[in-house]
């Protein structure tokens, strides 16, 4: 007797999810190469509230990087379905460059990095904190966006690119207008990357599960340029704050429910993004 697709989405998750006991500790990040995955099936990503504008949000520099959060009237964003055993509720968003455009992304794909990277960070809801959730295997996620270079400069980006004069100095925050983090990042529900990887500071190492967009987000260069006049608590430039590269070793990497080309690791941007990058206004 054949199990049906439910059940086989669910012992696909099981089998992720348990991974982060033996895999969550290698290294990250990585290289992907979609022609090196393992191909499976989940039920689709849910996403919630994302597309909600946030009463209050504030971006600021940490000294490494510039981290964005906010709050809302009502529930905040959260995530679940796919490879997730509960819901995941949006903690914060960051980014990573480097001092070129050659290098920035964290990650690779096809060995090629992009010019920055985008990470939004979602925990575990039976955990007070993200702060608690990094100290359990299966507390935190981290959706990845690479970020590639568009001729012309993206205004949902502009409320974050201009305020960033404003916390050029470490340890500092600038309130933004309220905005809808669907502007910033698309939504995917199929056709993307999941692997386990850890992030290491002095205290411990934390089991992250990596979720990676194919679709790439456009950046244009005098954008880029802004986030390397950032300064680190030394008050110099922080022209780079990537981590190096790690080796794949022998871990799983997983395309869910590929839909796409598979030709390439990453999508091109899209026409879609491109046009109502250059047209809309996301806080309207």
């Amino acid at each position: 007797m054949e199990e049906n697709a439910d059940d086989v989405n669910l012992e696909n998750a099981r089998f992720i999810q348990n991974l982060g006991y033996l895999e969550g500790d290698l290294p990250s990040p990585i290289d992907l190469d979609i022609s090196n995955m393992t191909k499976i099936n989940l039920a689709p990503l849910q996403w919630f509230y994302h597309d909600i504008a946030a009463r209050k949000v504030k971006i600021t520099n940490t000294g490494q990087t510039a981290v964005l959060g906010g709050r809302w009237l009502a529930e905040d964003p959260y995530i679940n379905g796919g490879p997730l055993n509960g819901n995941y509720v949006f903690s914060q968003m960051h980014f990573h460059w480097g001092e070129t455009e050659m290098y920035g992304s964290e990650h690779r794909a096809d060995g090629a990095n992009t010019p920055m990277e985008l990470h939004v960070v979602h925990f575990k809801t039976q955990y007070s904190t993200l702060e608690e959730a990094l100290r359990q295997v299966d507390g935190v996620i981290i959706i990845v966006y690479f970020l590639k270079l568009q001729g012309s400069p993206n205004i949902f980006l502009k409320e974050i690119i201009s305020a960033l004069p404003s916390i050029k100095i470490a340890n500092t925050s600038f309130r933004l207008v309220p905005m809808v983090l669907t502007n910033i990042f698309k939504p995917f529900t199929k056709d993307y990357f999941i692997y386990w990887g850890s992030t290491i500071t002095t205290q411990w190492t934390r089991r992250i599960m990596w979720l990676v967009c194919r679709e790439p987000v456009g950046i244009a260069k005098e954008q880029i340029d802004e986030f390397r006049n950032l300064y680190d608590e030394a008050t110099k430039p922080i022209l780079g704050n990537s981590r190096p590269l790690q080796n794949r070793g022998n871990r799983h990497i997983f395309h869910v429910c590929p839909s796409g080309s598979l030709h390439a690791t990453l999508l091109p941007i899209s026409r879609e993004q491109v046009a109502l990058s250059s047209q809309a206004n996301p806080f309207l």
